[in-house]
């Protein structure tokens, strides 16, 4: 074993930059590649088995019906993973979407189905609506009441003290999403944890500054997370 090693030691060129960049750069164009041409197979084989009218396993009197799945299953590839690959794929253009051009097309989709809202009906949402395209109006809708909140000119007109505002701030974790965020939180915070206190609590206490600062617009939570530590600690001094 130590003269194999020896040997893939010896054998091995000493480590330059531009040859790593050369490398580098070859093996990410025959990943790009190689991608392409997966998802283009997995394109043609979704086409061709959601259409019948270009079914070539459909046989008369026979049993014999291929589905989606069942190539997914005999190609090795879960469901999940192939309808991520779709979902970057322009087959217009011939090409995978970056992560920047996926976002920007989801949004403008998004964008079109809210303009179809009528006020009138306020439940009614258009074919195509998705989970996704729900999270992002409500997302937008309650921007744009931060925004209304921030314009106005009177303290008092802030409702700071709104009994429903209060309840979802003090609201014990009650979902299953909740309860993976809340171990989420708790593995993240333990190495910086105060020692003195259970971690549980420190983490529940990080949840409900969560839910506070998204009442702030997005680009003002930064600021506001570090104005709240800054007075917190002055709060704690203070009662010492």
């Amino acid at each position: 074993m130590a003269q194999k090693k020896n040997e893939l030691v010896g054998n091995t060129k000493p480590w330059t930059y531009e040859e790593a960049v050369k490398v580098g750069r070859e093996l990410v164009r025959q990943h790009q590649k190689l991608s392409l041409d997966i998802v283009r197979e997995l394109y043609s084989a979704h086409e061709a088995l959601s259409n019948p009218g270009f079914r070539q396993d459909l046989v008369p009197n026979e049993t014999r019906l291929n589905s989606f799945q069942n190539y997914l299953d005999d190609i090795g590839m879960s469901k999940a993973t192939a309808h991520r690959w779709l979902a970057l794929y322009d087959p217009e253009h011939d090409k995978l979407l970056s992560p920047e051009e996926y976002k920007a097309m989801k949004i403008m989709e998004f964008e079109s189905l809210i303009k179809q809202l009528d006020p009138a009906y306020p439940d009614w949402r258009p074919d195509g609506w998705t989970n996704a395209c729900e999270r992002y109006y409500q997302s937008k809708k309650h921007e744009g009441h931060l925004l209304k909140i921030a314009e106005r000119d009177h303290f008092e007109q802030l409702d700071l003290f709104n009994e429903a505002f209060l309840s979802t701030i003090t609201a014990p974790i009650a979902t299953p999403e909740d309860i993976l965020h809340f171990s989420e939180i708790k593995k993240r915070i333990a190495p910086i944890a105060y020692p003195g206190a259970p971690v549980n609590r420190q983490a529940h206490a990080v949840m409900i500054v969560e839910k506070v600062l998204k009442d702030f617009p997005s680009k003002d939570r930064r600021g506001v997370a570090k104005a709240l530590a800054e007075a917190t600690l002055l709060i704690a001094a203070e009662e010492e």
